[in-house]
This record gives structure tokens, sequence and C-alpha cells, in this order.
């Protein structure tokens, strides 16, 4: 808002890019004129979560937006969070796809005719 730029406002820049990716390229802040963002921005407007977000990433982004800047994450506690995020879930679904859905999938594939070279 003030112009100043930092490791903070990299924060915020990077929940943008998270929401960017969780809805396959979409366009930031659909349907606000610009003129009137940082007016909302201001007053705690927030995009909503992605259909395809969890609540765990859309916690992410909500903390990188928040407005004061010393209160947003660190990229060092970001990068843990992920870490932590990725190391909980065993089975992955992604847009109605299973993927990690056995325990070694570099060593269980079978029946489609793939072979793998390590």
């Amino acid at each position: 808002f003030d112009k100043l730029y930092s490791f903070q406002s990299d924060v915020w820049s990077f929940g943008i890019l998270l929401w960017e990716m969780m809805t396959f390229g979409g366009c930031p802040y659909p349907s606000v004129p610009t003129e009137e963002l940082f007016h909302l921005l201001r007053n705690g407007y927030r995009m909503e979560r992605p259909a395809h977000c969890s609540e765990e990433v859309y916690k992410i982004m909500r903390d990188c937006w928040r407005i004061v800047p010393t209160e947003r994450p660190l990229f060092r506690e970001l990068v843990s969070r992920f870490d932590n995020l990725l190391a909980n879930q065993a089975m992955t679904t992604y847009v109605g796809e299973q993927f990690l859905n056995q325990e070694d999938p570099l060593n269980n594939l079978s029946g489609n005719g793939q072979t793998l070279s390590v």
C-alpha cells in the first residue's frame, strides 16, 4: 500500500502466486476494478478460496495476505509449513485424480505396459 518493497511484500506476492496456481492461471481479484482494489484490500477484502484448494493451503494464502507486513510468515516458515503439509498427506487427491495411491509407485507399475528406468 505504501509502495515499500520488502521480504514481507514478496510474501504477499507469493500468496497471490499460490492463488494463481490453485486457479490454474486465474486472474487475481476477478471483477474488482483496479481503482477500487487498494481501498478494498485496506478494508480487509481477500480473494475467496479456489475450488480445488485445500483449507490448509488457503490458510497459508490468507497468512501471506495479512494487512500488517510483520505478521506475515517468513519464507523459511512457509517452507516448513509446506514440508509439514506434504509430509502429513500419505494420499493426495488433486482435481479428482489420485496420485501416490500405492506404497511404492515406482515398483508397482504393472498392467499398463509401462516400464520405468531409474
